[in-house]
């Protein structure tokens, strides 16, 4: 039987992961779209609503399972809930702005956190 601290840490790496992927995304909105639209609260919003998003998928696509897959497994299954969190988020940005906003930056933060998720899938996977 695993041990409590066992588990308690390992759902503190887990979240770490989730809380890396929510602060980039509000630092991309905060550099990027935060004239366009919004203020000091939407940011907190976009951050609860991307930290539920890539959550969400995260467990659809089984991403945060560190011992039982390969690396690039969980690269992988990132890398589609990513992709999913940040396409909504694109959409909710124009939303918020009443028009299209450049797409640049979204595609950016995608490569961004594709970075920190293979950092962050050797060093748990190492773990």
């Amino acid at each position: 039987m695993e041990s409590v601290t066992y588990r308690a840490v390992l759902r503190a790496v887990k979240l770490l992961n989730m809380a890396l992927m929510t602060l980039a995304a509000v630092l991309c909105w905060h550099m990027c779209y935060a004239g366009a639209a919004g203020d000091h609260m939407t940011g907190l919003l976009i951050g609860v609503i991307y930290f539920v998003l890539y959550m969400t998928y995260g467990r659809i696509y089984e991403s945060f399972l560190i011992s039982l897959v390969r690396i690039a497994e969980m690269v992988y299954s990132q890398a589609l809930a990513l992709l999913m969190s940040d396409g909504i988020l694109y959409v909710v940005l124009c939303l918020m702005a009443h028009r299209l906003v450049a797409p640049v930056p979204v595609l950016a933060l995608f490569g961004a956190q594709l970075v920190l998720s293979i950092l962050w899938s050797v060093c748990a996977h190492r773990w």
